[in-house]
């Protein structure tokens, strides 16, 4: 049975067998029985290349951070992820490029300083559904 770990373009939570090319995190969101209790926690949602430097990750434990799949980049973007700054450095960087440009009157970035994860998260976290859509609710299938 799949698990409610695959994200939708709009955020939600759903189960399909499909796994998806990436994977992120919203922090832990398991209940100690492994079940799933919360939309997200903390407000690092990023997006992370199944296979970085032969790290193998144990899936859903409570207390860690639970893993959810996206199809595409696309859609863990519009969910409201952002690359992650290590197993996908290049693009975390055109990210923060792309998003000084952005949110920079006339599109320039003032003094060259392009904003760093906390800001960028903060600011992605405040455009995100503070309440999950209804789908997201209830213990996990």
């Amino acid at each position: 049975m799949a698990r409610r770990n695959r994200v939708t373009p709009r955020g939600e939570l759903i189960a399909v067998p499909d796994r998806g090319l990436f994977w992120g995190n919203r922090g832990p969101l398991l209940d100690r029985e492994g079940r799933l209790a919360r939309y997200a926690r903390g407000r690092g949602w990023v997006i992370c290349v199944l296979s970085f430097k032969g790290r193998h990750r144990q899936q859903w434990r409570p207390g860690h951070l639970t893993e959810l799949y996206f199809l595409d980049e696309a859609t863990g973007l519009a969910a409201g992820h952002r690359p992650c700054g290590e197993c996908r450095y290049r693009e975390y960087q055109a990210f923060k490029q792309a998003w000084a440009r952005a949110v920079s009157p006339g599109g320039e970035v003032p003094g060259g300083e392009v904003p760093g994860a906390p800001e960028i998260d903060a600011r992605l976290h405040a455009s995100r559904l503070v309440r999950p859509p209804s789908s997201c609710a209830g213990p996990a299938a």
